[in-house]
């Protein structure tokens, strides 16, 4: 199984990784772009749920930021990443954003979700993706 690939897992000052600040990622969308993008963070099938929410990087005061890791099976993202787009206009890597606006949004998980679920490793926590 290929091994995951993380989006919208920001830094930490006591993660033991280099995570990017989402401020630093933010920058124009295309609207049609952005509908696809967000269609396509918010159909992700559910891989894991934690017992506290996340909380908005931007302070903006955002408290249902989600709980959950979700999949696409390729991709990784926390449930609260559609706020990050919406909200504050951060952009994804260029590979995400292409393969989410060419499934027109819609999530087609591929993989045995029992088995990703097995594997991931919440990168905040203990290191990056599947290993």
């Amino acid at each position: 199984m290929q091994r995951l690939e993380v989006l919208g897992y920001w830094f930490q000052p006591d993660a033991p990784n280099e995570l990017p600040l989402p401020q630093k990622l933010v920058g124009a969308w295309d609207a049609a772009e952005r509908a696809h993008v967000l269609a396509y963070l918010r159909a992700g099938t559910s891989l894991v749920e934690y017992p506290d929410a996340s909380f908005c990087r931007f302070a903006c005061g955002e408290e249902a930021m989600g709980t959950r890791d979700l999949t696409d099976g390729r991709w990784v993202w926390p449930e609260g990443l559609a706020h990050y787009v919406e909200r504050h206009d951060v952009r994804l890597p260029e590979a995400f954003v292409a393969h989410a606006v060419a499934c027109g949004g819609v999530v087609h998980v591929d993989d045995d979700t029992a088995e990703i679920k097995r594997m991931w490793v919440d990168p905040t926590r203990r290191g990056a993706g599947l290993g």
